[in-house]
């Protein structure tokens, strides 16, 4: 075996006075203090990078559900069909299985390794129906054409949702459609569970935080 990847994060020791704030705090759930303040430099953080103050930021419990969310969000009402890259994790079309979709796949750019709007417009054509939606997935951490996948979305009115799922730390734009990361513990950004999905949309990013917390958008 030839390992390739250990997972470092804090230990239990470093973590210990979270925990205490938390108890302090007496709030253990729903939006508490520490949720605000991750929310706030997570989105500090990726938009320092990308040179934006709007990057609205919503939690869920891995990639995957990020993933999940978005699509459920996003997807045209009644369509059956994602589109989506055939070379990914097996978790991707998990993830679209589980918004109730079907997945679509399509080849790959050979030299990029990831699907373009020129070829996910020549399949339309192929495509029994229109789509629900199209999962735009980042190979090997790699940051989505955003801009591009705007003026997709733009043409041909089908949402859009990237699996940027370890593309965190090299994104370099933020936009309205819904980019899914994941905080997993093999992760650059990893905390060791947890998916975060990012949009300058602030009525979806509320939208995805509430379907997240019993419909509750906030804590107040």
């Amino acid at each position: 075996r030839v390992p390739m990847l250990i997972p470092r994060l804090p230990t239990a020791e470093a973590l210990l006075p979270f925990l205490r704030r938390i108890d302090d705090a007496h709030w253990y759930s729903n939006y508490g203090p520490l949720w605000r303040e991750f929310t706030d430099r997570l989105s500090q953080f990726v938009g320092s990078r990308c040179g934006q103050t709007d990057v609205g930021v919503a939690f869920a419990s891995s990639g995957t559900t990020a993933i999940d969310l978005a699509l459920r969000a996003r997807a045209v009402p009644g369509a059956r069909f994602c589109l989506m890259p055939s070379f990914t994790f097996i978790a991707s079309a998990h993830a679209v299985c589980n918004a109730g979709l079907t997945p679509y796949l399509l080849d790959v750019d050979e030299r990029t390794l990831v699907l373009t709007p020129e070829i996910a417009a020549a399949a339309l054509r192929n495509v029994p129906e229109p789509p629900a939606a199209i999962l735009v997935i980042s190979a090997f951490g790699a940051p989505p054409d955003v801009g591009r996948w705007e003026q997709f979305e733009q043409e041909f009115g089908i949402p859009v949702v990237f699996d940027a799922a370890a593309a965190l730390t090299s994104l370099d734009r933020v936009g309205h459609q819904p980019l899914c990361v994941s905080l997993h513990a093999t992760k650059v950004f990893g905390i060791g569970e947890g998916g975060a999905i990012l949009s300058s949309d602030t009525r979806l990013t509320e939208q995805l935080t509430a379907m997240t917390g019993f419909g509750f958008a906030t804590a107040s």
